[in-house]
């Protein structure tokens, strides 16, 4: 079990697309010559993924060879594509006042495209039948082949089941953390084949059940990966668990689904609109989970009323992953199994009138108020404790704190710069920094959203149930457009 952990741990494994994947530093011949190799390579393990899978493939998959090189220039350019040099800087703010990252000169694009370039050793492009292999993956055979049997699994999901209108509707556009869960849902299904795969071609002697064994496997996967046990996790936190998640929780998900009938018909049937996950604590529960979701309309008109020049920067949902990315190291296991009680979250960030830090706005519900208390005292110390403006910790202390009657409780922080606030009614808490004269205004607005609706499972044809204050162009999440085409990757 350890020699497959180790083998399957390496990075791999995305569903970029990319336009100029046939360029290649190699010569016509010698790239001809590893085509056909790799062409007669995948039609072999095609037929043994087919099986595991119990899909035939309608269409031969097509190989092609890229250099590390032109993969890393093609990573580049799709996060320079993602958003214009002003949403770079706003959301470098963002992520520095959230505590995602730390303060650094590095621009945020730089560090995506650090971080992004180094991974996947193949990848499928979906609708066109088409994988391609990077040419520094060539060192290891059985690595290799295991790469390929998880994007053939890839292909099989687009010719049959759907990776695109199906697995990614309208409003998780506008949701991060449902296209997040839709993604596990993708990558879970790939690797725990993936796994299958490994132990029935290379360790079938010891395995009467190379499925059972995948899903054992999966299992204790999960757990070091919530425990904090996986010491290649590593900062920044926030990317690294946003980009094993989906892998390392989602393999857990499908293996335990297929494993209660020993069918894929429960599995194939969630790729759709009205049974797709909603949230990546519905993929960690393992179980069907609507979460509560927050209007943020007569905010952010509030917003762009008070300050015409705003500059828009984000306005997305975080969900379990991002708290689980914040707190990777100072979570206990038994809030961890239950999503740290999290039931729906909402933020939105924006540069107004020339600010040097922005404005957020972050509301987070939970199921329990024992859950907001808990992490309400981790949002305190996280705020206290960032690196901002050469300060770390920032705050040392609470100017002020305000009880009520019924132990609601508010946090209050200032400085120069910033100007925090830190709320927490009943079960849910509030973030709200350099507001000014708009915090009580905000407070008031959230405060009539105690009870939350619930993003159910909706007809293809219902809207998105996060109302536009904003234009579609604005809405769009930077981060969330950027990890839309990148953060498909294993670690």
């Amino acid at each position: 079990m350890d020699n497959s952990k180790q083998i399957l741990i390496i990075p791999a494994l995305c569903l970029l697309a990319f336009t100029s994947c046939s360029n290649s530093p190699t010569s016509a011949s010698l790239q001809n010559a590893q085509n056909v190799e790799m062409q007669n390579r995948v039609t072999d393990i095609s037929a043994v993924v087919a099986n595991l899978r119990g899909l035939n493939f309608i269409r031969p998959v097509h190989v092609g060879v890229i250099s590390r090189a032109q993969y890393s220039q093609n990573t580049a350019q799709s996060i320079s594509n993602s958003f214009t040099s002003v949403e770079q800087a706003a959301l470098s703010k963002e992520y520095l006042q959230m505590g995602c990252l730390s303060e650094t000169d590095t621009p945020i694009g730089q560090i995506l495209t650090d971080y992004y370039s180094g991974f996947p050793a193949a990848y499928y492009v979906p609708g066109t039948d088409s994988l391609y292999i990077l040419t520094d993956a060539y060192s290891n055979d059985t690595e290799l082949n295991v790469y390929i049997s998880h994007e053939l699994t890839h292909a099989l999901q687009d010719q049959h089941l759907g990776m695109n209108f199906t697995v990614f509707p309208g409003y998780s556009y506008y949701n991060d953390d449902a296209n997040l869960a839709q993604t596990s849902l993708l990558e879970g299904d790939a690797s725990f084949i993936e796994y299958t795969y490994l132990i029935s071609t290379y360790y079938s002697r010891s395995s009467r059940n190379p499925f059972s064994d995948a899903e054992t496997l999966a299992l204790f996967i999960k757990d070091d990966f919530l425990t904090a046990a996986d010491t290649t996790i590593h900062k920044p936190f926030f990317l690294n668990v946003k980009g094993a998640l989906p892998y390392d929780l989602g393999m857990a998900y499908v293996a335990t689904l297929y494993s209660a009938s020993s069918q894929w018909n429960t599995v194939n049937a969630l790729y759709s609109i009205s049974t797709i996950p909603r949230s990546s604590a519905e993929i960690n529960l393992g179980t069907a989970f609507s979460p509560g979701y927050f209007d943020f309309h007569e905010l952010q008109n509030l917003l762009a009323l008070q300050s015409p020049q705003i500059v828009f920067a984000d306005d997305d949902n975080g969900g379990f992953a991002l708290l689980l990315g914040l707190f990777y190291t100072d979570l206990d296991t038994q809030s961890i199994n239950r999503s740290l009680d999290w039931f729906g979250d909402r933020y939105t960030f924006v540069m107004r009138n020339g600010q040097t830090y922005g404005t957020l706005v972050w509301a987070m519900a939970f199921s329990s108020t024992s859950g907001a208390m808990s992490m309400f005292s981790k949002f305190d110390n996280l705020i206290r404790s960032r690196h901002i403006a050469g300060k770390s910790p920032y705050y040392a202390s609470i100017d002020s704190i305000t009880d009520s009657l019924s132990f609601d409780v508010t946090y209050s922080y200032n400085s120069p710069v910033l100007s925090t606030t830190l709320r927490r009614s009943s079960n849910q808490i509030w973030w709200l920094e350099n507001t000014d004269s708009l915090t009580q205004p905000i407070l008031d607005i959230l405060a009539k959203q105690q009870k939350l609706a619930a993003l159910g499972k909706s007809a293809a044809t219902a809207p998105p149930p996060f109302p536009m204050a904003l234009s579609s162009t604005q809405k769009r999440s930077v981060v969330g457009g950027v990890l839309r085409h990148l953060f498909n990757k294993r670690r």
